[in-house]
C-alpha cells in the first residue's frame, strides 16, 4: 500500500502524482482520498486503515499542509509507527519552505528544485515500477502570457507556477518559415536555436518549428521572454509548445495580456 499524504489545497499537482502510480500498482494499492475514501464512510476510520497498511508513505511538505492539523497527525503518528514496522517513509519537498527539524534525518525528495518529471522517476523507482498512461489530468507547471508588442511582434512571457522546470526547451509552431519569421530569446542570452522544416502539424496541415533551448530552465519567481517576429504582413496561426522529451511534446497555455504589469508577481 501507497500512502499518499497531502493537503487538497494541493490536489491539482499530487493527484497527477497519485494517478501515475494508480496506473502502474492499481488503484487498490494507491491510498489516496479521492479513490479511497467513498461517499458516508468515516473519514478518520478511512485513514486509519490506509496508515496501518502502507508499506510507503510519502508525505508532500508544503505551506498547506504544514498548517494542516490532519496532515501533521498522518506524518507523526507515521513517523512513530516507522520504528515497530517496515514503512518506507519519504517527505517530498514541494514548496519553498524547510522541511520540519525531525525529518532532515531523514532522505527527502525535492520536487520544489528539480520538477515533477525527476520527481515521478524517482518515486517510480522506489516502488520499483514503470509508468503507464494515466487518467488523472496531467499537472502543467509551465504558463504563458501573450502580449502582442505591434502588428509584427508577440512576445510571450514563459513562467513556472510552482516548481523549478530545468528542462528550458520549446518550439514555436507556424506555417511561416525562417525568411518570414524569427523565435529569439528577449534580452539575448545563451540559448540554442534551430529552424526545422515540415516537422509538426498545425490545422491539419504541415507546418514549421522554430526550436529554442534555455540551458538554465525556468526558475520560479521569473519569467522568460521570447519573441517571435513576423517579416510578413499576413495573419498565421502559431502554437507554443514546452518540449519535454524528443518525442513529448506539451501545449503551454497561454493568456493574453496588455501589457507586461498583468503578469502575476506570485
Amino acid at each position: 500500500m501507497i500512502f499518499i499524504s497531502h493537503q487538497h489545497k494541493d490536489k491539482e499537482f499530487v493527484g497527477d502524482i497519485a494517478q501515475t502510480l494508480s496506473d502502474i500498482f492499481g488503484e487498490e494499492k494507491v491510498f489516496f482520498d479521492d479513490w479511497s475514501i467513498k461517499p458516508g464512510e468515516n473519514i478518520v476510520n478511512r485513514m486509519n486503515t490506509g496508515l496501518e497498511e502502507c508499506k510507503y508513505f510519502f508525505f508532500f511538505v508544503t505551506r498547506n499542509s504544514l498548517e494542516s492539523e490532519m496532515v501533521n497527525l498522518e506524518w507523526t503518528s507515521t513517523l512513530i509507527d516507522k520504528a515497530n514496522r517496515q514503512i518506507e517513509f519519504i517527505p517530498i519537498r514541494a514548496d519553498d519552505v524547510n522541511v520540519p527539524q525531525i525529518l532532515k534525518s531523514i532522505k527527502y525528495l525535492d520536487l520544489y528544485s528539480n520538477g515533477m518529471d525527476t520527481i515521478k522517476t524517482q518515486i517510480i523507482e522506489i516502488v520499483q515500477g514503470q509508468e503507464t498512461n494515466r487518467k488523472y489530468p496531467t499537472y502543467q507547471n509551465l504558463e504563458a502570457y501573450v502580449l502582442r508588442e505591434s502588428e509584427k511582434e508577440l512576445k510571450f512571457f514563459i513562467k513556472a507556477k510552482r516548481f523549478f522546470e530545468p528542462n528550458g526547451k520549446f518550439v514555436l509552431v507556424t506555417k511561416l518559415d525562417d525568411k518570414q519569421a524569427e523565435f529569439n530569446l528577449i534580452g539575448g542570452g545563451m540559448t540554442r536555436n534551430s529552424f526545422n522544416p515540415n516537422a509538426a502539424q498545425l490545422g491539419g496541415e504541415n507546418a514549421n518549428v522554430f526550436f529554442l533551448e534555455i540551458p538554465e530552465g525556468v526558475k520560479k519567481g521569473f519569467k522568460i521572454g521570447l519573441s517571435f517576429i513576423k517579416k510578413v504582413s499576413s495573419d498565421v496561426d502559431i502554437a507554443l509548445f514546452h518540449m519535454k522529451t524528443e518525442s513529448k511534446f506539451e501545449r503551454i497555455p497561454t493568456t493574453l495580456i496588455n501589457s507586461e504589469i498583468d503578469i502575476p508577481t506570485s
